[in-house]
């Protein structure tokens, strides 16, 4: 599939310049003029992309100096969502105005009403169309009968960048040195169709035993790791209520048929024991991946677009290669899950939420294509994803990744969906609730069997307090 670099002219420079006074969005808010109001823009703390969301504010601010509003980026000083959790149970002025929402995390906010459907801002002349949104964005579409990626649901969430997470990203030096050792048997990865997970482990363990490495590891996020391998067999971890784990048990033994016990035995043999290609002694991750694989003692890591520009693998010593994610029934082809999809809101509290929207806007149109440059994710909007500022972008050695992810999300015959939390629990209690049982899996101090159950009842446990 060829890059459509005639959609970029679907970014009319006149829709970045609207002024402000006295617009009405039809989006519910009140009409704004010169009052001097300040909106808060809360974000996480990454120094990166501070500098890069920085300009951006100081973009619109500029351009809008004259209407009398300003957007201030504030961070936290604590983790961003336990601060913005209390924050908005605290009321009052203690909320900002624009917010940055994941999947795993959006569903208690607009349970709880803090957030505005951002619908009726869509669609306009000079605005954002929904289709120029990307298919994931569906899953920021809520229903009070329906939940999250309800059809008949509310978008309130616009996706400003994404990338599927766990890519095979791999040293391709090793593995052209081991073809030319064992050129009767060679090493063959395609860049489009994927491995199976048994092909995938037995390349892993091929290198390792070949070059003294680590086949992989599972420090990036590995408990999200495992959600995606569930999700691969066609199932997911938690029941469609998000109230119980996805698994039955005759006494203490796990459905083995079930596609989370199929997802927690691969993760479990990329890493339990010496033999394997990721072993660990006392966990289920270890520290580092990235800098070790660029150090050449680990041949695979999984992730996304923007460890490219993040950690530089484009100057890597080594040729590095990039391909699907191995899945478990390959006649079904590739399959991909996002995590770090993070897409702006606007608070329910946001007296000027037509401001906060022409940021938005300008964001995704005119700040991404100036940020995406730097090749770091997939921009919110397709538009801008096929325009020369994401294909070509500044740093010239990302072409090739940015390009490739690009070919990688718009091949229909790829799936590329978030991954399925429940809207009970969040991330970071999930995890907290698997590593008590994995830490005494790994530390040989229970089986398979009973660390599986375990985490069941840790998880059930938990949810049941709802």
């Amino acid at each position: 599939m060829k890059p459509k670099h005639w959609i970029a002219a679907a970014l009319a420079v006149t829709m970045l310049c609207v002024p402000l006074a006295g617009c009405d969005s039809g989006g519910g808010g009140k009409t704004f003029g010169k009052s001097g109001k300040e909106l808060r823009y809360r974000i996480s703390n990454d120094a990166t992309q501070m500098a890069w969301v920085q300009r951006i504010v100081d973009a619109f601010n500029d351009l809008h100096k004259e209407d009398g509003y300003k957007i201030k980026v504030e961070t936290t000083g604590s983790e961003y969502y336990q601060s913005l959790d209390s924050d908005y149970a605290a009321g009052g002025s203690r909320a900002p105005d624009i917010v940055l929402q994941e999947v795993g995390t959006i569903a208690s906010y607009l349970e709880q009403g803090y957030l505005l459907p951002l619908d009726g801002y869509l669609g306009k002349e000079g605005g954002i169309a929904k289709d120029d949104l990307w298919q994931v964005n569906d899953w920021f579409k809520w229903s009070e009968s329906g939940g999250l990626n309800s059809k008949d649901g509310k978008i309130y969430s616009l996706v400003k960048d994404w990338s599927p997470d766990f890519m095979l990203i791999y040293n391709k030096t090793y593995v052209n040195e081991y073809n030319a050792a064992h050129s009767s048997e060679p090493i063959t990865i395609s860049e489009t169709e994927p491995m199976s997970w048994e092909e995938y482990y037995d390349i892993a363990m091929k290198i390792a035993g070949y070059k003294g490495v680590q086949g992989t590891t599972m420090d990036f996020v590995p408990y999200k790791h495992l959600m995606e391998f569930v999700q691969m067999t066609g199932e997911s971890l938690f029941t469609a209520d998000g109230t119980k784990v996805n698994l039955t048990f005759n006494g203490n033994v796990p459905n083995p048929d079930s596609g989370v016990t199929k997802a927690f035995n691969y993760f479990c043999r990329l890493q339990k024991g010496k033999n394997s290609p990721a072993p660990n002694a006392t966990g289920a991750t270890e520290s580092g991946g990235m800098e070790k694989f660029l150090n050449g003692s680990i041949w695979s890591v999984w992730n996304g677009l923007y460890a490219f520009p993040q950690y530089a693998l484009y100057d890597a010593t080594f040729e590095v290669g990039i391909a699907p994610p191995p899945v478990y029934d390959k006649t079904k082809g590739a399959y991909a899950a996002t995590s770090a999809m993070v897409g702006h809101s606007i608070s329910a509290t946001c007296k000027y939420p037509d401001v906060a929207f022409e940021f938005i806007k300008y964001y995704m149109t005119a700040g991404s294509s100036e940020y995406v440059g730097m090749g770091y994710n997939l921009p919110g909007l397709k538009s801008v994803a096929a325009s020369d500022a994401f294909l070509h972008p500044r740093v010239e050695k990302m072409e090739p990744y940015t390009n490739y992810m690009y070919e990688f999300v718009t091949n229909e015959a790829n799936t590329i969906e978030p991954l399925r939390f429940s809207p009970l629990l969040s991330y970071n209690r999930f995890s907290a609730l698997l590593s008590p049982p994995f830490a005494k899996y790994f530390g040989d101090k229970q089986d398979f069997n009973a660390t599986l159950k375990e985490f069941c009842d840790l998880v059930e446990e938990e949810l049941e307090e709802w």
